[in-house]
């Protein structure tokens, strides 16, 4: 039993370290809310960390690096907000050119009749979005503002929800982290799947709506498979959507490349110290590969003037926590992807990245959804987009759930639409706490 004192104690708790919850982090520490930031991975970052494999600059999610031409307020305004705190950041926008193996209409996909997949919304940010360059590099930003919040872990899985009061009375009282330490907190905010939540509720806590919701949404992990060339094996100014045939059981495989010069920033990103995943049962890499095809160490015998191809696949979440799923998806994927480049030159990573994907529901988007006064999902796939916009937008709202800015004014349909506006420094009001001050955990 631990009694609530200053140290175990906390304004906000945020689980699950994307951008979105580094933002938010840093952006109430600067408004003097003292803030718990919790991974249960030994990264932070979530898809938009960037690791250095092969000399260069990787981030996991190919559609970390898209927007729309509409998103360049949100950038802007971005780039604006960190300026004044004296970090430089920059960013350009140029359109991708795809091309599919089998020149059709990418909806309806085949297979799928007047259907297009669930995930078609995550597809579709890659198809109709350009080419988002920063400088400098992702990691470099999120390291700095990770600097900034003083109060955060990795390795941390939240193993208890704890809860006061019966009934219309219960409130939240705290959680604990890694069945071993107790902390107390006035709000949290779950950025990971919501089916790792809903375990750890008590029934009377949310409705049996609500938790036959999130049961029951559809929930897509990406399946990532990075091709290194030491040369250029096709155009690097294209990238491709490839279709396959009945055999494929049309599941669309998304490929973007990369320029070694456009990734040679690598060398100010640190690898992580275990893999992203158990890749124990994956197929090892292609004949010319290394063995371990998670390898994240820097190749002494890398060229800059290689081409980095980074192919992705979907697969259900329910699915993706076998490897043999994972397995068949990636045979698929090798198997169309070689009827356009060789393989056997190629160096092969394998990422799989759980739950970064949903059935958009709504028009207008959710961003964050409200189990309780005190406990608010803002999952990725509650999101129309998946980008780097995406992610500020989602910050910005986990901040006007607390009242602690004003929402931003709507003076135009793009305006309305992406919610352009930005947090400011206004002034901090106070958050009101549950009354837990007496409560033992």
């Amino acid at each position: 039993m631990v009694k609530k004192t200053s140290e175990n104690s906390y304004d906000v708790v945020i689980v699950g370290s994307s951008l979105a919850g580094i933002l938010a982090a840093q952006r109430l520490t600067r408004k003097g809310q003292k803030v718990l930031l919790l991974e249960a991975s030994d990264q932070y970052g979530k898809t938009l960390a960037t690791v250095n494999w092969q000399g260069l600059a990787v981030v996991g999610d190919v559609a970390a690096l898209s927007a729309f031409p509409e998103d360049q307020a949100i950038l802007e305004q971005w780039s604006e907000e960190l300026n004044k705190q004296d970090f430089q950041l920059s960013f350009s926008l140029r359109p991708n050119e795809f091309v599919t193996d089998l020149q059709q209409e990418l909806k309806p996909f085949l297979g799928f009749g007047d259907h297009a997949p669930e995930f078609y919304h995550c597809i579709d940010e890659l198809l109709n979005g350009q080419r988002l360059g920063l400088v400098p590099v992702l990691s470099e930003v999120m390291t700095w503002l990770l600097e900034q919040i003083p109060h955060k872990q990795t390795l941390a899985e939240v193993s208890k929800i704890y809860t006061a009061g019966e009934g219309a009375t219960m409130s939240l009282a705290g959680l604990q982290i890694n069945s071993a330490k107790d902390f107390f907190c006035d709000q949290i905010f779950w950025l990971e799947s919501p089916r790792t939540l809903l375990p750890l509720l008590p029934q009377a806590m949310i409705s049996q709506k609500q938790r036959t919701r999130w049961t029951k949404r559809e929930l897509w992990a990406k399946v990532g498979l990075d091709l290194f060339y030491k040369s250029a094996v096709l155009n690097s100014e294209q990238s491709m959507v490839l279709l396959g045939s009945h055999r494929d059981d049309a599941q669309p495989v998304i490929g973007q490349c990369w320029s070694g010069a456009e990734l040679k920033a690598a060398g100010k990103v640190p690898a992580p110290e275990d893999e992203i995943v158990d890749v124990s049962n994956f197929p090892s890499s292609s004949a010319g590969g290394s063995d371990d095809p998670m390898q994240l160490a820097a190749s002494e015998t890398t060229e800059s003037d290689g081409q980095l191809w980074r192919w992705q696949a979907y697969l259900s979440e329910d699915l993706a926590d076998e490897p043999e799923n994972v397995n068949e998806v990636l045979k698929r994927m090798r198997r169309m992807i070689k009827k356009q480049m060789p393989l056997e030159e190629a160096v092969e990573r394998i990422v799989v990245w759980p739950a970064s994907a949903g059935h958009f529901e709504s028009k207008e988007g959710e961003w964050i959804s409200a189990l309780s006064p005190q406990l608010k999902l803002g999952h990725s796939s509650l999101r129309a987009r998946q980008g780097l916009a995406s992610e500020i937008i989602a910050a910005q709202k986990i901040l006007e759930s607390l009242e602690l800015t004003p929402a931003p004014k709507r003076r135009g349909k793009k305006e309305a639409e992406h919610h352009s506006t930005l947090s400011g420094e206004a002034e901090t009001p106070s958050l009101a706490p549950e009354t837990t001050s007496d409560l033992t955990l």
